[in-house]
C-alpha cells in the first residue's frame, strides 16, 4: 500500500546457495494487500512487500556478457515489535529504529545500500534471509535501482522491467481491484484510504 513502512499491531528461476553474501538492494515492489491464511483459513489481510537484492558475488552467463543475478523475499510491511521487516532492517543498520522512524519509514532508502544477506533453508528447504548485515564498503552494483508503490503517483500501469509473475500477484491485490473495479471492490478500506501517501521521515547517517 506504501512505500513507507510502520509500526503495526526472485528473479528468473536463480536460488542463491546458504551461506553469507555480497549484495545491493536493487529492487523494491509494493505487491499490494492480499489474504493471510492459517490452517486453510483467511484470517485477515496484510500488505506485502518484495527487496530485491543484486548478489554481487555471483555471476551468471547471459547471450553477450556475464551479469549478477537477482533473488529477492517478500515480506509483511510492518515495522511492529515482531514483524520480521523490522529485525531485518535493524540488523541492517546495526541500530534500533527510532520511535519516529517507526512512525514512517522510506523505505526507498535502501535502493542502492551495500550489505551481507545471511540465507539460509526455510521449513521447506529453500532459501531464506535470516539476517542482513551492513558493508564495510559499498560494493560495484550494475543494476538499475528501480521500485513500484501504491501511492499517489500510481499510474494504473505496471513497469516494463517487472516480471510477469510479479505482475500477477499484483493484480490480484486490494490496491489493484479498487483503482482498476472500485464499483466492484468490496474491501473494509475505500480507494483513497488504500492508496494513501504516507508522511515523510528525515533520514538517519548510518547507513540509512
Amino acid at each position: 500500500m506504501s512505500r513507507y513502512a510502520k509500526a503495526t499491531g526472485s528473479g528468473g528461476g536463480f536460488k542463491p546457495e546458504f551461506g553469507i553474501h555480497n549484495a545491493v538492494c536493487c529492487q523494491l515492489v509494493d505487491m499490494g494487500t492480499h489474504d493471510k491464511e492459517w490452517q486453510g483459513k483467511v484470517v485477515g489481510t496484510a500488505n506485502k512487500i518484495n527487496i530485491g537484492f543484486e548478489f554481487i558475488d555471483i555471476e551468471l552467463d547471459g547471450e553477450n556478457e556475464t551479469y549478477h543475478p537477482i533473488w529477492g523475499q517478500q515480506e509483511t510491511n510492518s515495522l511492529s515489535k515482531k514483524a520480521n521487516l523490522r529485525k531485518l532492517l535493524e540488523g541492517w543498520r546495526g541500530k534500533a529504529l527510532s520511535d519516529e522512524e517507526l512512525k514512517s519509514f522510506d523505505l526507498d532508502k535502501l535502493l542502492g545500500l551495500s550489505c551481507h544477506l545471511v540465507i539460509q533453508p526455510n521449513s521447506n528447504g529453500n532459501p531464506k534471509i535470516t539476517a542482513i548485515s551492513k558493508a564495510k564498503t559499498t560494493f560495484p552494483g550494475k543494476r538499475e535501482l528501480v521500485s513500484f508503490w501504491f501511492d499517489e503517483d500510481f499510474s494504473g500501469e505496471l513497469p516494463e522491467w517487472m516480471p510477469e509473475w510479479m505482475k500477477e500477484t499484483i493484480e490480484d491485490s486490494e490496491e489493484w481491484m479498487a483503482f482498476h473495479s472500485p464499483d466492484e471492490f468490496q474491501g473494509e478500506e475505500s480507494v483513497d484510504e488504500l492508496l494513501e501517501e504516507e508522511g515523510f521521515v528525515e533520514e538517519e547517517e548510518i547507513p540509512f
